[in-house]
């Protein structure tokens, strides 16, 4: 396999961990990528520039300076994914990202129930307290 059939092998393996893990159910492939205003190496409706890199060695720097000149153009967020043979996927974002994803990960998380719902079941115990009236 050559350097570009890895690479392409690497950006499809990358829209498919998307996929399978629910993240965004349309990524694919960008064939294109490079050429027309999306750079990214995967169309997604996430928000983010993919730099897909799958290689033993890697220079992050320079992939993350094509990110973030990619991003930059598209006003989305810089990453890359990266993976060496036979390893996991890991992902580079700047800190100001992780930091917001962190905060929203702590955040308390609530309920906001359906309100259709909500009148029904008020409605229902109400009717319920009317008859438990009724019978004592």
């Amino acid at each position: 396999m050559n350097v570009k059939q890895k690479g392409s092998a690497g950006e499809r393996e990358w829209a498919k961990f998307l996929r399978d893990n629910n993240l965004d159910t349309h990524a694919v492939r960008n064939y294109t990528s490079g050429s027309t205003y999306k750079k990214s190496d995967v169309h997604n409706s996430m928000g983010y520039i993919f730099e897909v890199k799958r290689v033993e060695k890697l220079n992050l720097w320079k992939a993350e300076d094509q990110a973030q000149r990619d991003a930059d153009s598209s006003q989305a967020i810089p990453s890359v994914p990266h993976r060496r043979n036979n390893g996991d996927w890991w992902i580079s974002v700047p800190a100001w990202h992780f930091a917001d994803l962190y905060k929203k990960a702590r955040e308390p998380k609530t309920i906001n129930p359906d309100k259709e719902l909500k009148w029904k079941l008020e409605n229902m115990i109400k009717a319920i307290k009317a008859v438990l009236k009724i019978i004592s």
